[in-house]
């Protein structure tokens, strides 16, 4: 049988220098570090300036599926417990429930959670995760009792992606700014080692035909609001 998984011994170089980075960024310190090359999951976003749509796509070199799950908001929603460059676990009060949309606490996460994307139609219902092929043996997927991760299980990442109009979210998105253009947060908030191996600290895009009249028809991803 075919071997998807990398052993665990042969990662491990690339295990110290993640966390050998990790620890000389300093505990606490919020430091927008890419997860190493071919390891981990990448999450990207690309602009549709003309459609006000955004497109995220996250690939997964992991043996975990549907763990890796990312988050996103408004600049026009963040928070002062939540700044944009703030980690999950920053110190500071965060306000007891119900926090102000898109904010909420959610089973798992350390920190209040943001918006979810919609269901992306190359994998499972609910924010975009990073996923595995369903050729991928069942015996080394990460799972119970959950010492097995290897963040490079896959030497050619599985891809999830996901588009969708910015105007069609819900709840609704704030107010247009006067240029058309929102910027979006957006991290991977949820998975193993997500500090080494994922976006612990949000990345920031721009989207621009905002002030344009009515979504795009016929696009990827309109039919959809986000799930909330």
């Amino acid at each position: 049988m075919k071997r998807y998984a990398r052993t665990l011994a042969s990662v491990g170089a690339a295990i110290g220098l993640a966390v050998g980075a990790a620890t000389m960024a300093g505990a606490g310190t919020a430091q927008a570090v890419e997860p190493p090359a071919g390891a981990g999951a990448h999450l990207t976003a690309t602009a549709d300036n003309l459609g006000c749509r955004v497109t995220f796509t996250m690939l997964n070199y992991t043996n975990s599926h549907n763990w890796m799950t990312m988050d996103y908001w408004f600049a026009q929603e963040d928070q002062a417990w939540a700044p944009p460059d703030a980690p999950l676990v920053s110190t500071g009060p965060v306000p007891a429930a119900p926090l102000p949309a898109p904010w909420r606490y959610i089973n798992g996460a350390k920190r209040p959670v943001a918006r979810y994307t919609p269901p992306s139609p190359s994998d499972s219902g609910g924010s975009l995760r990073g996923a595995l092929p369903a050729s991928f043996p069942a015996d080394q997927r990460y799972q119970a009792p959950y010492t097995n991760f290897n963040p490079q299980a896959l030497t050619t990442p599985f891809k999830t992606t996901v588009t969708f109009d910015l105007r069609t979210v819900s709840p609704p998105p704030p107010p247009v700014p006067a240029d058309g253009k929102y910027t979006l947060r957006y991290r991977i908030y949820l998975g193993p080692q997500t500090q080494v191996y994922g976006y612990w600290t949000p990345k920031s895009v721009t989207v621009g035909g905002c002030n344009n009249h009515g979504p795009a028809f016929g696009s990827s991803g309109l039919e959809f609001g986000s799930s909330f």
